[in-house]
């Protein structure tokens, strides 16, 4: 069931009316049933996946948390008696006891991703390699299907037992609830990826029904329409026309494909998050922002706190700050202050650090060298930019002129910034790493500017018409986010206006929406719903 389809319309109607019609302190209940049915009728073979992965964390938690308990009750019973020898020696014990918990649950859920996500890309390496050494034989590769969300509600999962391992909150005592919050069906698509203690407690309140709060809640919802059936599923038209077939055509014309591409991933993307939290704050929860303008950053760090955020902050939080603070970690960054010291003897250890992350944000984003290239690409372009950061610091303060706050000098970076997007772009629109080199070698070895201006758009089936739309459409994505740049609240920007052009201008969505979205079409199956 699409999110962009009549069924999940009836499907989200019927769930707002039944969970404001029973009493308040049973509402939550509706939408555990309403998730598990949704997810079931998405996708009913992987629902003992999340129910697996559910009871195990669930279970998980409850040991950590008794390991906790038992540990202050042993050290508080012995009271000024015990000796720092006593109280290291039963905090060591614990500790590795919580240790212990915490991998478990993590090597198995994220077993289970890494066997259905990559067991086709390894066996792939390994069936390369087996010809090297005489072997003949073959491994079988298994037809496995991603389940609907796996990544997302994983890792989810996952964030949430790290949390409880390292003290943060307390495990929750409640199966169900804590099935809500793995499975909460307007999240479980395409994320957001939230935090236990931001949203399981909204999830379980008594909300009353709010009016202003219901009415942004379907603004976002049409404004997500707009984005992904107008813009993102219209630029697919070209895209998978082109992309695939990229030898067919002259430079500027794939390049203007992979442009699409990039336009049609953050419509695709944003738009299916804003009906996310559409749909949830027509229910009174809010959901965290996973967008924040991205194609109006500054640098590739700015892009990358703007794009995907909560997959962002993930890796931060558990990723990045986990080898940080590690003793590894602090050896290294010793070694290299005593043995390389200065700027670079500080800075090097970081761009480890970063290589890291960066490189798992690739293979999280699927499986193949693309993604791997993906990852390291941009793990490349953070570490130039940290490697840079005195220097741009010294022109900042030596040359104001050049200031990011100057508006054309921000207008070059931004700029800039996109053109670095839009390569890195030539890697998640191919078909593989042969697909990527040929398209980038074919787009800027032979560029002819005039070849769009020739039968290109009639050749791809896109035509004119289409043209005319998505750049209309586009400009009006573009003046939005601009104006949410310069700081305007769309939301309150219209509220103060007369309710005329207040309705023009929903009229003016829902029908553009209505007249102009791409019906019907396997693209309307969301880009990362399967991540």
């Amino acid at each position: 069931m699409s999110f962009v389809s009549f069924p999940f319309i009836l499907f989200i109607g019927a769930v707002f009316l039944a969970y404001y019609l029973i009493p308040k302190k049973q509402r939550w209940i509706v939408l555990l049933v309403a998730s598990y049915i949704f997810y079931a009728l998405n996708d009913i073979k992987a629902l003992i996946l999340i129910v697996l992965t559910t009871c195990t964390v669930f279970f998980t938690g409850i040991v950590i948390d008794r390991f906790h308990t038992e540990q202050k009750t042993l050290i508080d019973s012995k009271g000024a008696d015990i000796t720092a020898e006593e109280r290291k020696s039963h905090k060591d014990y614990f500790a590795k006891k919580r240790k212990q918990a915490v991998v478990f649950a993590l090597l198995l859920n994220f077993g289970i991703l890494a066997f259905l996500k990559y067991s086709w890309f390894f066996t792939e390496i390994i069936n390369g390699i087996l010809p090297k050494f005489s072997v003949s034989a073959q491994i079988p590769y298994l037809d496995l299907l991603l389940p609907l969300g796996i990544s997302f509600y994983t890792f989810q999962s996952l964030g949430y037992i790290i949390d409880v391992y390292r003290g943060k909150h307390p495990a929750d005592r409640n199966l169900a609830k804590f099935a809500l919050f793995v499975s909460f069906f307007p999240q479980i698509v395409q994320g957001p990826i939230s935090r236990h203690d931001q949203l399981a407690h909204q999830l379980t309140e008594p909300h009353d029904f709010n009016y202003g709060e219901f009415k942004y809640g379907v603004q976002l919802i049409l404004w997500g329409f707009f984005k992904k059936l107008v813009i993102a599923d219209r630029a697919a038209i070209l895209t998978d026309s082109v992309l695939p077939n990229y030898t067919q055509y002259e430079g500027i014309e794939i390049g203007f494909g992979v442009f699409l591409f990039m336009i049609r991933v953050y419509a695709d993307f944003s738009g299916g998050m804003d009906i996310a939290r559409g749909v949830s704050r027509c229910l009174g929860i809010d959901l965290v922002r996973n967008f924040n303008r991205p194609y109006f950053a500054i640098s590739i760090a700015d892009y990358w706190r703007r794009w995907h955020m909560t997959l962002g902050g993930w890796m931060r939080e558990y990723l990045l700050y986990s080898i940080t603070f590690s003793k590894g970690y602090a050896k290294l960054n010793k070694w290299f202050k005593v043995n390389v010291g200065g700027y670079l003897g500080k800075i090097i250890p970081s761009c480890f650090v970063m290589g890291i992350v960066f490189f798992t944000v690739g293979i999280w984003h699927g499986a193949g060298w693309k993604y791997i290239m993906f990852g390291v690409y941009n793990s490349g372009l953070i570490i130039i930019g940290l490697l840079m950061t005195g220097f741009l610091q010294y022109m900042r303060t030596n040359y104001p002129e050049l200031n990011t706050t100057k508006p054309l000098i921000r207008t070059l970076t931004t700029l800039g910034t996109v053109f670095l997007v839009l390569i890195g772009r030539f890697f998640s629109a191919s078909n593989g790493m042969r697909h990527a080199i040929g398209m980038l070698t074919a787009t800027f070895s032979v560029f002819n500017p005039s070849a769009l201006f020739g039968d290109f758009f009639t050749r791809t089936g896109f035509g004119y018409s289409n043209l005319a739309v998505l750049a209309v459409a586009g400009t009006l994505l573009f003046i939005v986010s601009f104006m949410q740049e310069r700081g305007v609240n769309i939301r309150e920007y219209f509220a103060r206006r007369n309710i005329l052009l207040r309705w023009l201008a929903y009229y003016f969505i829902i029908m553009c929406t209505l007249l102009f979205g791409i019906y019907g079409a396997e693209e309307s199956v969301f880009v990362y719903q399967r991540f």
